[in-house]
């Protein structure tokens, strides 16, 4: 049965999408694997052999001392002075995961060599003490004194598990490779695990906020993984995106704007929370070649960072969407639908100031946005102004 519906919309109109690029902050004859800023002054980048320092936003960066046959794989800091990374350490034939902290800003590093470590994968800190690492066979390494002493969990699962993220130090979750979800409520001695099937590979999450969160990965040539919540890490639901390939990195600046990378090392932006994804210009080199981007990260919306192989990558955000919801922004502007409250068909008038990708999205009085049933049976644009009709055909409540 037909029923009757209060619709509101949103006008999302790229007239105004920035055309901005990545560039070239620093070039290095040695490959990079990870980047974290603490404030838009304060970062850091590691790599082979390597831990490098800015303290003024990239003008300068400085090269801390560690074992040149150690493979850094990821660096976080809680403030300007302590920080951490993990890595692996090569002795002739034989491998060591190592565990580094910096109290000075990352000028000098105390290393500390995991008890029974298999192959670890990836940490997270919400403080200077309480911190969390990954680890094979479903294995979790947790530290409530700073990094000192370590505590060895169980998890339940017997996956690799790839990424983690802490909300604070009591909610969390972690990520098994073959699609599970772990979470935890109790600081991570305990983990409850969701199951989406073994051909997810799950790589890594990202939370924009304390309620939106993105897990997302794939599988070389097939579409990526995408999974989203919106209730903080309770229920996930897939997002079906136009990406391919496996997405190894993301950063969320918000719940919509976000940034990801996939092992191809191109880089993409969604404005639309994940469900679609703009590729990102990654162009000039500084010598001739590719050069792969494998991590973001960004210290506010405007401004953003990225490593791989052998260059640190900068970007400067000049503009970025309109949104229009039933008003006028600019020289577009939005309708509210008539007839509204509507069953069967409703017309909805939009304009735009030019020629330009245009994405409109329908909910409900509620706040339920679902067009699966929702058909754009017509369209008509107006030859001497720029105007647009939809003729949309509503089969039953959104």
């Amino acid at each position: 049965m037909k029923k009757l519906l209060f619709i509101s919309l949103l006008l999302i109109c790229g007239a105004s999408t920035s055309t901005a690029q990545w560039s070239i902050n620093l070039h290095t004859n040695f490959k990079l694997n990870d980047i974290y800023f603490v404030d838009s002054d304060y970062g850091w980048v590691v790599g082979n052999g390597k831990i490098l320092a800015t303290e003024n936003a990239g003008e300068t960066w400085i090269s801390a001392s560690i074992d040149p046959g150690t493979e850094i794989k990821s660096v976080q800091f809680v403030s300007r002075d302590i920080g951490w990374a993990i890595g692996t350490k090569q002795t002739g034939n034989a491998f060591t995961e190592v565990l580094y902290k910096s109290v000075d800003g990352g000028k000098t590093w105390n290393v500390k060599e995991m008890a029974n470590p298999g192959w670890l994968t990836c940490f997270y800190f919400v403080d200077e003490l309480n911190g969390w690492i990954t680890d094979v066979g479903g294995i979790i390494h947790l530290t409530v004194d700073g990094g000192t002493n370590w505590q060895l969990i169980e998890t339940g699962s017997d996956n690799i598990l790839m990424s983690i993220y802490f909300h604070d130090h009591i909610n969390g979750w972690a990520l098994g490779n073959a699609g599970q979800i772990l979470r935890s409520t109790d600081g991570g001695y305990t983990w409850d695990i969701q199951n989406f099937g073994y051909d997810k590979h799950f790589e890594t999450i990202v939370f924009a906020d304390c309620c939106t969160g993105f897990v997302m990965g794939g599988n070389f040539d097939l579409p990526s993984v995408i999974y989203k919540t919106t209730d903080g890490g309770i229920s996930w639901n897939k997002i079906n995106s136009n990406l391919i390939g496996k997405i190894k990195s993301a950063y969320f600046v918000n719940d919509m704007v976000g940034y990801c990378t996939t092992e191809f090392g191109y880089v993409y932006k969604t404005t639309l929370g994940g469900a679609l994804w703009d590729y990102m210009d990654q162009n000039p080199y500084p010598t001739p070649g590719f050069y792969a981007i494998v991590d973001v990260f960004f210290t506010d919306k405007d401004h953003g960072w990225g490593v791989g192989e052998s260059s640190i990558f900068s970007l400067d955000v000049v503009s970025d969407i309109d949104l229009i919801q039933d008003g006028t922004t600019g020289n577009h502007s939005l309708v509210q639908n008539v007839p509204n409250p509507c069953s069967g068909e409703t017309l909805i008038k939009f304009s735009v100031a030019c020629s330009t990708n245009v994405k409109l999205i329908i909910s409900s009085v509620n706040g339920t946005s679902n067009c699966a049933n929702t058909t754009i049976v017509e369209s008509r644009t107006t030859q001497s102004i720029p105007i647009s009709y939809l003729f949309l055909p509503i089969t039953d409540s959104l």
